[in-house]
C-alpha cells in the first residue's frame, strides 16, 4: 500500500531531516534536492526496530523504558522506508550522527504527528484495512478472570452450539484461531502487531474474537482503533501499581476500554465489584448490563475487599438485582450448580437482537430462568462463567443452545487445573498472583475442608507454593504472604519471575514476620513445589500459584524456558 494511502485521516506534517516542513518547502525537497516520495510502496508496519524489513513504516514510539526514537537509524539500515515520529530533535540528532559516519541515506518520508498511537491506529487500520469491523470483538479487562472468561466464550461459540461460529482468542496464554497457536509476548500486543492478527484471523475464516485487554494495554494505547462490539469487567483490586503508581491510575486506565464503546455496544459490569460499577456505569458509552450474586441468597462475594478508591460514590453501591442473577448456587468438588436468572429488560435486549421486529419493550416478554450446571470449580469462576453467558447473550446466542455444553468446559491450563495423580492428593495449578486472586481460590479450598470437617473426617492439610514477580508491585508482597499462611498448614516461597531481584529477598519480603515453623523459603521453584508436594498425603492440598501455565521464567534480562507449573507438577507427581 502507498504511503500516501496509509495516511489518508491522519493529521500529520512530512518534515525532513534537519526537522524543516515540508509543505513549507516550494519544491518540496530535502536538503540534498531529492523529492519525498509519498508514492512509496509499504510493505510492513512495525514498532519494533528489529522486526524491519524492506519497504516498511517504523513508529518510533516512546515507551516507558526505552525511546524508539533512538532506533530511527537501525530501522533505516534495515530497510525502512518511512518513520513515523512525535519529537524532531530526536530525530535531528539521529541523523545528524548517521551523516558523519555516512552509515545510510537519510532521505526518507518523516511523519511528525502529535499522538502516535492515535496515528498508529489509523495507519494500521488503513493498512489492514479495518479487520475489527469484519468480526465480533469481545473484549475482557479486569484485575482476575480475563483468561478464564475470553476462554469461556471462545467455548460457548466454538463447541458450544449445533452450529459453531469460529472465534480467536488473544492474551495472556497467547494467540489461537483455527489451528493455529502461537506462544505468548504479552496479555495485549502492541497495536501494528495486534491488527496483523486480527486481519489473518478475518482471513482465516474467524467470527468472533475474545480478547484480554490488560490496563497497560489500555494505558499505552495499544487497542486504539479497534472496534469493541461487547466489553466485559471482572473485577477491580490491587496490582501493577509499579506501573500505574495509584490505584485511581490503575481505574482510570481499565475505564478507557468501555469510554471508547461505541453507542451500539454492550457493556457486562460485575454489580457486585463495588469499587468499580458505579464510576463504569458513569463512563461507558454502550448499553450497560450487570451480572452478580442475588443478595437474599448471599452477600457480595465478588472480592474487592482490599480496595478502596476515595471517589467512590457510597449511593452507586445500593443494591439493584443484576440483569443476570446467580442464585442457589451448590459448590462441589467436581463441579457446581445454579440458577441463573436474566432481567426482562436484558431479554428484551437479546431478543431484538435475534428479531428485528421486537421494539423496546421494558421487559415486556418477562425475565427468563435457568438452572446452569458446569465442570467449573470455586465462586470466582462463578462470575467468570455468567460474565461470558452475558456476553455472548447480548450478541443474540440463546443460552438454550448452549446450557448443556457447560457441563464440559475446557478448562484452561494453570487456571483452577487440577493436576490429576493416583496418590489422591489434591494438586492444584493458579495463576492467582495478587491478593484478592489468592483468596478466592483459598475460598474454594476452606470450603471443601470445612465441608470434611462437618462428615466428621480430619481436615485435610494445605501447602501452598508460590513468590512474586521482580520488579513489579512490591506492595502486594506482605498481603500475598499474610493471605496464604492464614489458609495454609505450610507456605513455601520461592521464585515468580525474579528478573533482576533475588529471589529469596523477594520471598524475605512476602515472609514479613510470619513465624518460621510454617514458612520455608526455596528459591529453586522445582525444589519448594517438590518439598511440597512429598509432605502431602491423600485428601491433602497442594496449592502452586503465580505462574499456572507460564512457559517462560524472566531472570535477569532473560526469559528462560519454564515447562509451566502445570507439566512439572505432573513430572514429580509420577515421580
Amino acid at each position: 500500500m502507498k504511503l500516501s494511502s496509509l495516511l489518508d485521516g491522519v493529521k500529520h506534517k512530512i518534515i525532513d531531516s534537519s526537522g524543516k516542513d515540508q509543505k513549507k518547502e516550494k519544491k518540496q525537497k530535502t536538503q540534498n534536492g531529492q523529492n519525498h516520495d509519498l508514492s512509496v510502496e509499504i510493505t510492513g508496519i512495525t514498532l519494533d526496530s528489529r522486526k524491519v524489513k524492506r519497504g516498511y513504516l517504523f513508529f518510533a514510539v516512546k515507551g516507558v523504558e526505552t525511546d524508539g526514537h533512538k532506533f530511527i537509524g537501525k530501522a533505516v539500515e534495515n530497510g525502512a522506508s518511512a518513520v513515523v515520529i512525535t519529537d524532531p530533535e530526536a530525530v535531528k540528532a539521529v541523523f545528524t550522527v548517521c551523516d558523519e559516519q555516512n552509515s545510510f541515506d537519510k532521505d526518507i518520508p518523516i511523519v511528525l504527528v502529535e499522538d502516535v498511537h492515535k496515528a498508529m491506529a489509523d495507519i494500521s487500520n488503513n493498512f489492514y484495512h479495518q479487520p475489527s469491523d469484519k468480526m465480533t470483538i469481545f473484549g475482557v479487562t479486569g484485575t482476575n478472570g480475563k483468561t478464564t472468561t475470553t476462554n469461556i466464550i471462545r467455548y460457548i461459540l466454538e463447541k458450544g452450539l449445533a452450529t459453531p461460529i469460529p472465534c480467536g482468542y488473544i492474551g495472556t496464554i497467547g494467540i489461537r484461531y483455527g489451528d493455529k497457536s502461537i506462544a505468548p509476548t504479552m496479555t495485549t500486543p502492541d497495536l501494528p502487531t495486534l491488527q496483523n492478527y486480527l486481519s489473518d484471523m478475518a482471513d482465516a475464516g474467524m467470527r468472533a474474537v475474545a480478547m484480554e485487554v490488560s490496563s497497560h494495554g489500555l494505558a499505552m494505547g495499544r487497542v486504539e482503533g479497534i472496534h469493541f462490539n461487547v466489553a466485559a469487567f471482572t473485577n477491580l483490586t490491587h496490582d501493577h501499581l509499579d506501573y500505574h503508581g495509584t490505584m485511581e491510575e490503575y481505574f482510570r486506565a481499565k475505564q478507557l476500554l468501555f469510554k471508547g464503546l461505541s453507542s451500539s455496544a454492550v457493556a457486562i459490569l460485575n454489580a457486585d465489584d463495588e469499587v468499580s460499577i458505579g464510576k463504569l456505569r458513569e463512563v461507558s458509552k454502550g448499553e450497560i448490563f450487570t451480572y452478580g450474586m442475588n443478595k437474599d441468597f448471599e452477600g457480595n462475594l465478588s472480592g474487592s475487599r482490599e480496595v478502596s478508591l476515595e471517589s467512590k460514590d457510597p449511593a452507586d453501591t445500593d443494591f439493584e438485582a443484576p440483569d443476570y442473577m446467580i442464585s442457589d448456587l451448590e459448590l462441589r468438588g467436581d463441579g457446581s450448580l445454579f440458577t441463573l436468572e436474566v432481567s426482562g429488560r436484558a431479554m428484551d435486549a437479546h431478543r431484538k437482537r435475534i428479531d428485528p421486529i421486537i421494539r423496546d419493550n421494558d421487559g415486556a416478554f418477562g425475565k427468563a430462568i435457568y438452572q446452569i450446571e458446569t465442570n467449573l470449580l470455586a465462586k470466582y469462576n462463578i462470575y467468570n462463567l455468567v460474565a461470558a453467558i452475558a456476553c455472548v447473550h447480548q450478541r443474540g446466542i440463546q443460552i438454550e443452545d448452549f446450557k448443556k455444553s457447560l457441563t464440559e468446559i475446557s478448562q484452561v491450563d494453570g487456571r483452577m487445573e487440577s493436576i490429576a495423580n493416583d496418590k489422591g492428593i489434591n494438586v492444584i495449578i493458579d495463576y492467582a498472583h495478587t491478593v484478592d486472586a489468592m483468596e478466592k481460590v483459598y475460598e474454594f479450598v476452606d470450603a471443601v475442608c470445612d465441608d470434611h470437617e462437618k462428615r466428621g473426617e480430619i481436615r485435610p492439610k494445605v501447602y501452598s507454593v508460590f513468590g512474586s514477580a521482580g520488579k513489579r508491585d512490591k506492595s502486594k508482597r506482605p498481603g500475598m504472604g499474610k493471605t496464604a499462611f492464614e489458609h495454609s498448614t505450610h507456605v513455601f516461597l520461592t521464585e515468580d519471575d525474579p528478573r533482576d531481584e533475588d529471589p529469596e529477598d523477594i520471598a524475605k519480603e512476602i515472609k514479613g514476620d510470619l513465624p518460621e515453623d510454617r514458612v520455608t523459603i526455596i528459591p529453586d521453584r522445582i525444589k519448594a513445589m517438590e518439598e511440597a508436594i512429598s509432605r502431602a498425603r491423600k485428601g491433602d492440598f497442594v496449592m502452586i500459584l503465580g505462574k499456572g501455565e507460564d512457559m517462560f521464567m524472566a531472570r535477569d534480562d532473560r526469559r528462560d524456558p519454564w515447562d509451566g507449573d502445570n507439566v512439572i507438577a505432573k513430572r514429580i507427581l509420577e515421580k
